[in-house]
Protein backbone atom coordinates (compact mmCIF):
# COMPACT_ATOMS: atom_id res chain seq x y z
CA UNK A 1 0.00 0.00 0.00
CA UNK A 2 1.34 3.29 -0.97
CA UNK A 3 2.43 5.91 1.64
CA UNK A 4 0.34 9.26 2.54
CA UNK A 5 3.16 10.87 1.07
CA UNK A 6 3.44 8.60 -2.02
CA UNK A 7 0.10 9.09 -2.74
CA UNK A 8 0.47 13.39 -2.19
CA UNK A 9 3.71 13.24 -4.67
CA UNK A 10 1.35 11.16 -7.29
CA UNK A 11 -1.44 13.41 -7.02
CA UNK A 12 0.52 16.71 -7.44
CA UNK A 13 0.93 16.73 -11.40
CA UNK A 14 3.30 20.03 -10.85
CA UNK A 15 5.84 18.17 -8.94
CA UNK A 16 8.45 17.81 -11.46
CA UNK A 17 8.17 21.24 -12.35
CA UNK A 18 11.80 23.22 -12.82
CA UNK A 19 9.92 26.21 -11.13
CA UNK A 20 9.06 24.15 -8.04
CA UNK A 21 12.65 23.23 -7.16
CA UNK A 22 13.97 24.51 -3.53
CA UNK A 23 16.30 27.02 -4.84
CA UNK A 24 13.56 28.88 -6.85
CA UNK A 25 11.67 29.03 -3.74
CA UNK A 26 14.60 30.08 -1.87
CA UNK A 27 15.59 33.16 -4.54
CA UNK A 28 11.72 34.21 -4.22
CA UNK A 29 11.99 34.85 -0.83
CA UNK A 30 15.34 36.64 -0.71
CA UNK A 31 14.22 38.53 -3.90
CA UNK A 32 10.70 39.34 -3.41
CA UNK A 33 9.11 37.65 -6.03
CA UNK A 34 9.80 34.63 -8.35
CA UNK A 35 12.14 34.36 -11.42
CA UNK A 36 8.54 34.11 -13.62
CA UNK A 37 6.80 37.21 -11.95
CA UNK A 38 6.35 39.57 -14.53
CA UNK A 39 7.87 42.39 -12.91
CA UNK A 40 9.26 42.50 -9.19
CA UNK A 41 9.26 46.05 -7.26
CA UNK A 42 12.75 48.33 -7.65
CA UNK A 43 13.97 46.09 -10.06
CA UNK A 44 15.86 47.59 -13.36
CA UNK A 45 14.39 47.20 -16.45
CA UNK A 46 17.46 45.54 -17.53
CA UNK A 47 17.82 43.50 -14.81
CA UNK A 48 13.96 42.51 -15.38
CA UNK A 49 14.83 41.39 -19.05
CA UNK A 50 17.48 39.12 -17.84
CA UNK A 51 15.37 38.05 -15.40
CA UNK A 52 12.72 36.88 -17.39
CA UNK A 53 14.94 35.61 -20.25
CA UNK A 54 17.05 33.44 -18.03
CA UNK A 55 12.99 32.20 -16.33
CA UNK A 56 11.89 31.57 -20.15
CA UNK A 57 15.00 29.19 -20.79
CA UNK A 58 14.13 27.48 -17.06
CA UNK A 59 10.97 26.62 -19.18
CA UNK A 60 12.16 25.57 -21.98
CA UNK A 61 14.22 22.79 -20.18
CA UNK A 62 10.94 21.85 -17.99
CA UNK A 63 9.25 18.42 -18.55
CA UNK A 64 5.87 20.75 -18.09
CA UNK A 65 5.90 23.58 -20.40
CA UNK A 66 3.29 22.60 -22.44
CA UNK A 67 0.77 21.75 -19.75
CA UNK A 68 2.25 24.90 -17.78
CA UNK A 69 1.04 27.09 -21.02
CA UNK A 70 -2.36 25.35 -21.30
CA UNK A 71 -2.71 26.08 -17.22
CA UNK A 72 -2.14 29.71 -18.36
CA UNK A 73 -4.94 29.60 -20.86
CA UNK A 74 -7.33 27.75 -18.68
CA UNK A 75 -6.71 30.45 -15.88
CA UNK A 76 -7.18 33.23 -18.10
CA UNK A 77 -10.05 31.69 -20.03
CA UNK A 78 -12.04 30.86 -16.33
CA UNK A 79 -10.88 34.14 -14.57
CA UNK A 80 -11.20 36.53 -17.04
CA UNK A 81 -7.63 37.75 -15.27
CA UNK A 82 -4.60 38.90 -17.62
CA UNK A 83 -2.03 36.70 -15.74
CA UNK A 84 1.46 38.30 -16.33
CA UNK A 85 4.58 36.58 -15.82
CA UNK A 86 6.42 33.69 -17.92
CA UNK A 87 4.44 30.88 -18.67
CA UNK A 88 5.21 27.64 -20.05
CA UNK A 89 8.24 29.54 -21.82
CA UNK A 90 6.18 32.50 -23.23
CA UNK A 91 6.55 35.66 -21.58
CA UNK A 92 2.90 37.86 -21.08
CA UNK A 93 3.95 40.99 -20.61
CA UNK A 94 1.00 43.41 -18.69
CA UNK A 95 -1.35 44.99 -21.87
CA UNK A 96 -3.34 47.94 -21.93
CA UNK A 97 -7.33 47.39 -22.20
CA UNK A 98 -6.92 44.16 -21.01
CA UNK A 99 -5.49 42.53 -23.85
CA UNK A 100 -3.04 39.51 -23.90
CA UNK A 101 0.47 40.52 -24.84
CA UNK A 102 3.05 37.97 -25.58
CA UNK A 103 6.52 39.04 -25.71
Amino acid sequence: MPSAITTRRRRDRWATAICRQDKHHQWARANHGTLWDYRIENESKADQKARLRKAQGLCFACPLRAMCREYHQTLTNETGEHMTGVWGGQIIEEASRGQLKAA
